[in-house]
C-alpha cells in the first residue's frame, strides 16, 4: 500500500489506544457471568452458556464489548481470545489468566479491538514478552502496553470490524445449525431407539432380548459386527510440531473442536487416514465422541476410528449411553482408559426397517457439510484480517 493511502492512519502504543486492565465495579457476593480459560475457544469471537458464579472479589472484570485475551502459556499460543457479550449481564470476571482490553471512545472500535488482538504482530510480540518457569510463562503486561502499530480513523476501523464480522457472524450461525442437528439426532435416537415410539410403532409386537423388550423383527449387532475400529498410530510426541511439517495429526484434544495444529515428520500407513464422516473416540478421560470432516488427517495414538456400514450419527448416538456407563465404572482416582475389547462389545440395535436410519445419514451429511463451510469461512477471515488491519486491502 502507498504511503499516501497511509496518510490518514495514525501511530499507537497499544496503551494509547484502548485502556488495558480498566477498573470495572462487581459487587462481592453477588452471581455474575464468569469465564473460565476451558471456556475460550481459539477462533471463536463470542463464547455461548456463560455459566454465573458468585464473585468473591478475584478475577479479572470486565464489561460488554471487552475483548478478553490469554496472557499464559500455552493459551496464548493457542490464540484463547474472545470478546465479552452476555445476555445474562452487562459485566462479568473470569480467569486470572486474562489480559482485558476496552476501546477508548472517538480513538478506538472495540470490534476493531478484538481483530486487532487476533493479528499476528500483536500475539507475537506478546508471545515474545513471556517469562517464568517453563510450561507456565506469562506474558509481560508493560511490554505489552508499548505494542507499536498504524490504525486508521475510527469510521474506516468500523469498516473494517464490520466486514470481519459479516465472517463471524456465518460462522455462529453454522455453529448454531450444527447444535440444533446434533440435537436433533439425540431427540429421534430416545424417541425411536429408547422410547420405542418410530413410525410405525402402534403396529408393532414386541419381544423379549438382552436389552429389555425390542420391537419383533430389530437385531442386536455388535460394534465389531458393523464397523471397521482402528486405533491410531503411535506417533513419536516430541517430533510433533505446529509448522506444517509432514502429515497432519488427529489428537484426543481435537476431537471435539475439529481443528489440528499437529503435524509430525514420521512415516506413516495409509491406513491411518481418517475420512470425511468417520466416527472418532477419544480412549482416555471423558471419552468424547466427535464427527470428522477434514480429509488428509492421520490418527493419533489412543483415538479410535469407527467407520461404520450405518449413519455415522446413528452409531454415535447408539454408543453414548454404553460410553456414559463405562466411563462411571473406569473412572476413578486415575484417568480412566477404554480398550479395544471394551468398544468393539457395543450393543447396537438395528430396525428391521432401516429406511428411518435415513434421518440420521441425512444429518450426518449436513453436519459434516456446514463443518467445511466453517473450516472454509474460518480461513477466508484469517487470510483478509491481516490484510485489512495492515491496510493492503483498502475498505
Amino acid at each position: 500500500m502507498s504511503n499516501k493511502a497511509f496518510n490518514n492512519w495514525k501511530k499507537y502504543q497499544l496503551n494509547d489506544f484502548s485502556e488495558i486492565n480498566p477498573s470495572t465495579k462487581l459487587t462481592k457476593g453477588v452471581k455474575y457471568p464468569f469465564i473460565g480459560m476451558e471456556s475460550v475457544e481459539p477462533n471463536k469471537r463470542f463464547l455461548s452458556n456463560i455459566p454465573a458464579k458468585k464473585f468473591k472479589g478475584s478475577g479479572t472484570k470486565f464489561q460488554a464489548q471487552d475483548t478478553i485475551f490469554a496472557r499464559i502459556t500455552p493459551c496464548l499460543q493457542n490464540g484463547k481470545i474472545a470478546q465479552f457479550n452476555s445476555l445474562n449481564g452487562k459485566v462479568g470476571f473470569g480467569s486470572t489468566e486474562f489480559i482485558v482490553f476496552r476501546n477508548i471512545k472517538d480513538i478506538s472500535d472495540s470490534n476493531y479491538l478484538y481483530y486487532l488482538l487476533q493479528t499476528y504482530k500483536i500475539r507475537k510480540h506478546a508471545e515474545n514478552s513471556m517469562a517464568g518457569a517453563s510450561g507456565r510463562q506469562r506474558t509481560d503486561i508493560n511490554y505489552v502496553k508499548q505494542i507499536k502499530f498504524l490504525a486508521p480513523p475510527i469510521k474506516t476501523q468500523q469498516k473494517i470490524a464490520s466486514i470481519l464480522s459479516d465472517f463471524d457472524k456465518l460462522i455462529e450461525n453454522n455453529r448454531r445449525k450444527i447444535e440444533i442437528l446434533e440435537e436433533t439426532a439425540q431427540l429421534l435416537y430416545r424417541e425411536w431407539f429408547v422410547e420405542f415410539r418410530f413410525p410405525g410403532h402402534k403396529k408393532t409386537k414386541f419381544i423379549n432380548s438382552p436389552l429389555g423388550k425390542i420391537p419383533k423383527g430389530w437385531k442386536i449387532k455388535k460394534l465389531n459386527d458393523i464397523s471397521s475400529i482402528l486405533f491410531g498410530f503411535n506417533f513419536t510426541s516430541n517430533k510433533f510440531n505446529s509448522k506444517s511439517n509432514g502429515v497432519r495429526v488427529v489428537r484426543i484434544r481435537d476431537i471435539l473442536s475439529g481443528k489440528t495444529s499437529t503435524f509430525s515428520p514420521e512415516n506413516v500407513e495409509k491406513k491411518y487416514l481418517i475420512k470425511k464422516s468417520d466416527l472418532l473416540i477419544g480412549m482416555d478421560g471423558i471419552f468424547h465422541t466427535g464427527v470428522w470432516f477434514i480429509n488428509n488427517c492421520y490418527l493419533n495414538q489412543r483415538v479410535a476410528r469407527i467407520r461404520s456400514k450405518k449413519p455415522t450419527y446413528f452409531i454415535r448416538q447408539s454408543i453414548k449411553r454404553e460410553l456414559h456407563y463405562l466411563q462411571k465404572i473406569i473412572m476413578g482416582a486415575t484417568v480412566g482408559h477404554l480398550s479395544y475389547g471394551d468398544i468393539k462389545n457395543f450393543n447396537i440395535l438395528i430396525p428391521n426397517n432401516e429406511s428411518i436410519l435415513n434421518i440420521f445419514q441425512q444429518i450426518t451429511n449436513l453436519v459434516v457439510n456446514l463443518k467445511l463451510n466453517t473450516l472454509s469461512l474460518t480461513k477466508t477471515r484469517n487470510l483478509l484480517l491481516p490484510r485489512l488491519l495492515s491496510g493492503k486491502i483498502k475498505v
